[in-house]
């Protein structure tokens, strides 16, 4: 806690109460800057998470804000590698094309596969039907209110469909499932333009309420009545950019937490009695935060807060308070680059989740270590191979072609053809000589290796030449004569 007071004895303000002032000073030890992985994304803005391919991992969908296709990123975790990256660096793109601001994953048609939605800034939103292996049939779904800024899934109408939320810059609309891939016209929740939005059921009637963050007002939480949604909470949250659910105090009920772009972000406490209501528990950090990660982080059993930066700087809260209202910054942070939109997963073996980050064309992996560090850097140097023998014989005077090399990283892929090849060797002089091979990733890790070359002189032949032949020949032909002559003194006997 830090005190700050007016030094000026005669203040301009002649009313003495207000001369003093406490604030909150949030400290860190450290702040991590490498993730365990970078996938290249060209207008990354959003990710989702979710098993895609049926395989038991969690696999990424990137949403793209440049007319790219939606990006699917397959997890292939290598249980016997803890340093390697879990995702394959070669993206299946879908058959959508589309100018994204948010994408949710989820279980549409029933089928036991996760399935898409895409929230388009600039034409219609996009339906994404998996068939089950991470191939995806793509269906328009017009929200009618123009720009959609947030995407969520939730069964608002108990029909045990999940049905498909937006927030919008005018009304914000609900399309309702009516099975076999089929959906409702929009209908009106309110009116934006809304950032953000957060489906959970915050009455305690088993129905999932819509929570919408607004770009320039407090945020709102409406319920369904039959046909219809009604405004039911407004909460003093001022401008916001996102709004996240999750129970932080263990009483059964959802609490909210939003994040905010200019000033601090803020956790709600749900009071529910009946009917929706919340008060302020705590105020966090003031930075520009586009989006919220809610979960048990650093495994104490009490729900913790990640707040993506949009410069890229990402803060972990830590529950501290026995009612889970009391959130201190983890001593080790996590940064990268800049950021427009997180999710949460479980991207390795040990079960604790892992923060994915979408933003300057890339999408960032950090694991986390169990006890809420994000810290792994990024995925090790790239894996260089020799091509054939590690040391070589050549004879003076000959030829030497060297067979090279071959690399592969976890990020970048193939990047043999820009390995950097020092060869030194020189056949007309016997020696020994060393090839160096070098590569770089794009994240600026090196790999080397070397190659062992020995240049030898020639052997003899012909019997060893020189004055060595005449005198081989000279002794044979005296052990010629020798046994001539005993065979012809056996003759003579």
């Amino acid at each position: 806690m830090a005190a700050v007071s007016i030094a000026d004895a005669s203040p301009i303000d002649r009313n003495s109460d207000n001369d003093e002032a406490r604030i909150v000073v949030r400290v860190t030890e450290a702040r991590s800057s490498a993730p365990i992985q970078e996938l290249s994304a060209p207008g990354a803005v959003a990710v989702a998470v979710e098993d895609f391919d049926g395989d038991g991992r969690d696999d990424l969908a990137v949403a793209t804000g440049a007319g790219e296709p939606t990006m699917i990123f397959l997890n292939a975790a290598d249980p016997n590698s803890a340093d390697a990256g879990p995702f394959t660096s070669l993206a299946v793109s879908t058959d959508d094309s589309s100018e994204a601001a948010a994408i949710a994953a989820g279980d549409l048609d029933g089928d036991g596969s996760a399935d898409l939605v895409v929230a388009n800034s600039d034409g219609p939103n996009h339906v994404l039907f998996n068939n089950g292996s991470a191939g995806f049939e793509t269906t328009a779904l017009e929200s009618g209110a123009g720009a959609s800024n947030a995407v969520a899934m939730a069964d608002v109408d108990g029909d045990g469909l999940l049905d498909v939320v937006f927030a919008n810059e005018g009304m914000n609309t609900v399309h309702r499932n009516l099975g076999s891939r089929q959906f409702t016209a929009g209908e009106d929740v309110g009116e934006g333009p809304s950032t953000g939005v957060a489906a959970a059921d915050l009455a305690g009637d088993s129905r999932p309420e819509l929570v919408f963050a607004n770009l320039d007002a407090d945020a709102g939480v409406y319920s369904r009545a039959d046909v219809s949604y009604a405004n039911t909470a407004s909460l003093e949250t001022g401008p916001a950019t996102s709004v996240a659910a999750i129970d932080f105090d263990a009483d059964g009920a959802d609490d909210l937490a939003f994040g905010r772009s200019a000033s601090a972000d803020l956790v709600f406490l749900n009071t529910s009695g009946g009917t929706a209501s919340f008060s302020v528990a705590e105020r966090l950090a003031d930075s520009h935060t586009v989006g919220l990660l809610l979960g048990d982080f650093d495994a104490d059993g009490r729900n913790d807060i990640v707040a993506i930066g949009a410069a890229g700087t990402h803060r972990l809260y830590t529950s501290g308070g026995s009612a889970g209202t009391a959130f201190m910054p983890h001593p080790e942070q996590f940064a990268g680059k800049a950021a427009t939109g997180g999710a949460l997963g479980r991207f390795d073996a040990d079960g604790a989740p892992d923060v994915a980050v979408a933003g300057s064309d890339v999408v960032a992996i950090f694991l986390n270590d169990g006890r809420g560090n994000f810290g792994g850097g990024i995925a090790g140097m790239p894996r260089l191979t020799l091509n054939g023998e590690p040391t070589v014989f050549v004879t003076v005077g000959d030829a030497y072609e060297d067979a090279g090399a071959t690399a592969i990283d976890d990020v970048d892929g193939d990047l043999t053809e820009h390995i950097v090849v020092d060869n030194p060797v020189d056949t007309d002089v016997i020696g020994a000589y060393t090839v160096t091979y070098e590569v770089e990733d794009s994240s600026g890790n090196r790999a080397t290796a070397t190659r062992t070359v020995e240049v030898q002189a020639r052997s003899g032949s012909g019997g060893g030449g020189g004055a060595v032949g005449p005198i081989l020949l000279l002794l044979f032909s005296l052990a010629a004569a020798v046994r001539g002559r005993s065979s012809r003194a056996a003759l003579w006997r």
